[in-house]
């Protein structure tokens, strides 16, 4: 998100309330969209338990719109809502988030480069 140009804060590990991170537009971080953002690297399904909790969490922080992640998958009655959550919440899977983070790797930090385990190459092909 901060490639994007996003102002960003992320939750300190452990106990986060529901929020990984939250997000808002340009600068000092004051200006719209205001976004919350959770993120589950587990082995299970998402179910819809965690998107009606970001749905709170989203109105305690006054967030505008919600970004749940997921580096699994969403389970059916997950992507039912999907449609009714249209304008508030995003719902991102594994393939979403490689193609968010390989469209704006240029833009990465080299701090985030490193954290991350992915490198850039360049492959020889013949034109078509």
């Amino acid at each position: 998100m901060k490639a994007k140009g996003f102002t960003v804060f992320h939750s300190k590990q452990g106990a986060d309330g529901g929020k990984d991170l939250v997000a808002s537009g340009v600068e000092m971080g004051f200006d719209l969209p205001k976004i919350c953002v959770q993120v589950k690297i587990q082995d299970v399904s998402i179910d819809r338990t965690i998107l009606d909790q970001l749905g709170g969490v989203m109105n305690n922080v006054q967030a505008e719109y919600g970004l749940l992640v997921s580096w699994n998958r969403f389970k059916d009655s997950v992507a039912k809502e999907e449609e009714n959550q249209f304008f508030k919440i995003r719902l991102r899977d594994s393939t979403d988030s490689n193609r968010e983070l390989f469209d704006n790797y240029k833009k990465l930090s080299p701090a985030i480069k490193v954290e991350i385990s992915v490198k850039q190459i360049w492959v020889l092909s013949e034109e078509e």
